[in-house]
């Protein structure tokens, strides 16, 4: 399946407001979907065959970049559960759902991911 296909079933795009904006990784393709609904996506710009990215390239760069690593540390608390570090039977999709919202709502007790020096 490609990454339109996934994020189409995933019902992510359908949980988007107006106003709304996703953040993926450079090859991840799904703008498609999004601009139906008018949600914003934000990739990191890549070189390709440019040589160098603009100065406003750059910027809107290092703005991603800023914002992206608090992604990470979500998604790092996330899998500090490893709740999902063995195998999961296929007969159990409901339950799966389940125990992720649980994971996700753990990983928000963990306090600020940004501290207040």
């Amino acid at each position: 399946m490609s990454d339109v296909e996934v994020t189409c079933l995933s019902s992510l795009v359908h949980l988007c407001e107006f106003g709304d904006s996703i953040m993926a990784d450079i090859g991840f393709t799904i703008k498609n979907p999004l601009d139906a609904k008018d949600v914003g996506f934000n990739i990191p710009d890549f070189l390709e065959d440019k040589g160098r990215l603009s100065l406003a390239e750059v910027e809107e760069t290092e703005l991603i970049a800023s914002v992206r690593i608090h992604v990470e540390r979500v998604i790092r608390r996330v899998k500090e559960n490893q709740l999902f570090d063995s195998i999961i039977p296929v007969t159990m999709p409901g339950t799966l759902n389940q125990i992720w919202t649980v994971v996700c709502l753990l990983a928000n007790f963990k306090g600020p991911l940004i501290s207040k020096d």
